[in-house]
């Protein structure tokens, strides 16, 4: 059996449902179950660096029933830290062994066994952000996904496994088949690592996605990313997760792919100079103002040196071009403009997010570095070399972001969210 065993760090965040000012209310924070150590009841591992022990991973025993997830020292093994209403994540923590652990990934709570569930539609996130030591190659990320309340626990059908509590049932619109552990099984069949402590199983598992913030100190992205279903959906085999459950490219929003490299930038000739700290607004608009409407729009607005900065109009090849905010009409129009396919719009469009949104979504901050594509999706050029529409995301180095160089070079690398807060329209930063 593994284990409720879980050490949290409590509270920084603020909720405002009210005209009145936030008030703070506490959520604990639980780190995802892929970077606990497991160990069967005897002390020997169940899983090591990026490999399954086999005696755990056979026909007649599964690890889902044999094996503890451990405790953590959240700061010393995992790069973990709350101070007051700052949460810190680093990206590489090494053990007096000289193992690492990479990336850490974080949700919040809302009681010892369940996750607080967030519904944004006609509402609003404001958070502080500081990424003056995320380099190229690196994102921070702070999102919501549609996961089960309890981590998958009622899902399962074994009241005893692991759920929440321990930071278990992650799911997000890519098809993610490096959980250890979906639907109360081990997904060690067929596992295949691809990196120091991760890899991949059989098993993955889709669902719908709000990616409020992605980015580093020179490129940023939001970007939603629905599912024809609402609903948490597994795939059995890389090729059944290779399907389009998802919009898995998403409409995304970076002003530097769509026209504006002054926006952002580490410099003060950068609207914003991401050396320093500065606020992040998104609202969710429904189309009749009500928390019951459609969502239509999804608008963003940063805060820094006591200044308001607006999304700049982009207008790409269209001079028509709707650009300060993400709408259907702007999805269209981007793909239109850099020759790719509306998924979106086949999903359900802004609405089907805004019902995903009304269901309840987990959120997650992580800080990690990209094995498949180097992050140059967000911050170089992508596909690799083109010069096709909307291949320029950003100004780093076609050949930076390497996994292996990344760990290297920037392991002191962090990232510090702060002053998080949630509300109505127009609440969480005073008078706009």
């Amino acid at each position: 059996m593994v284990y409720r065993i879980a050490l949290v760090l409590t509270g920084f965040l603020q909720t405002s449902l009210t005209q009145r000012p936030p008030m703070v209310g506490n959520a604990d924070i639980v780190v995802d179950i892929n970077r606990r150590d497991l160990r069967s009841n005897n002390g020997t591992h169940c899983y090591k660096g990026n490999q399954w022990n086999p005696d755990f991973c056979n026909d007649k025993v599964d690890a889902s029933k044999e094996c503890i997830a451990e405790p953590a020292d959240y700061e010393k093994t995992l790069g973990i830290k709350t101070n007051n209403d700052a949460l810190t994540l680093r990206f590489i923590t090494k053990s007096e062994h000289g193992t690492i652990k990479e990336g850490p990934r974080v949700y919040a709570l809302e009681s010892e066994n369940k996750y607080r569930m967030y519904n944004l539609v006609n509402k609003e996130i404001a958070f502080d952000i500081d990424l003056s030591h995320v380099p190229c190659g690196l994102t921070a990320a702070l999102y919501f996904s549609e996961m089960d309340s309890d981590g998958g626990v009622q899902r399962s059908g074994d009241p005893g496994l692991a759920g929440a509590g321990l930071g278990n049932g992650y799911c997000d619109a890519q098809g993610n088949r490096g959980n250890k552990f979906v639907n109360g099984k081990s997904n060690c069949k067929n596992w295949v690592p691809y990196a120091a402590t991760f890899g991949k199983g059989d098993l993955g598992v889709f669902c719908s996605e709000m990616d409020i913030f992605e980015g580093n100190s020179n490129s940023n992205v939001f970007t939603p990313h629905v599912c024809d279903t609402l609903d948490y959906q597994v795939c059995y085999s890389p090729d059944d997760c290779k399907l389009s459950k998802c919009d898995k490219g998403g409409c995304d929003y970076n002003a530097f792919r769509l026209g504006a490299p002054y926006a952002y930038g580490a410099g003060d000739e950068y609207l914003i100079n991401t050396m320093k700290k500065f606020t992040v607004l998104t609202q969710f608009i429904t189309h009749d103002g009500t928390d019951t409407g459609p969502l239509v729009a999804i608008q963003r607005a940063y805060y820094q040196d006591n200044r308001r900065i607006e999304l700049p109009m982009v207008n790409v090849t269209n001079p028509n071009f709707p650009g300060g905010n993400i709408t259907d009409d702007f999805c269209q129009a981007e793909r239109n403009a850099f020759q790719e396919e509306n998924v979106l719009s086949t999903k359900g469009g802004l609405a089907q997010m805004g019902r995903a949104m009304a269901n309840g979504m987990v959120m997650a901050f992580s800080i990690w570095v990209d094995h498949g594509t180097s992050m140059l999706w967000l911050d170089s050029t992508f596909p690799p070399y083109s010069t096709g529409p909307g291949a320029q995301r950003g100004t780093c180095p076609q050949d930076s972001g390497k996994p292996d160089e990344m760990i290297n070079t920037s392991p002191n690398a962090y990232v510090i969210f702060s002053n998080i807060r949630t509300g109505k329209i127009n609440t969480t930063m005073g008078r706009q």
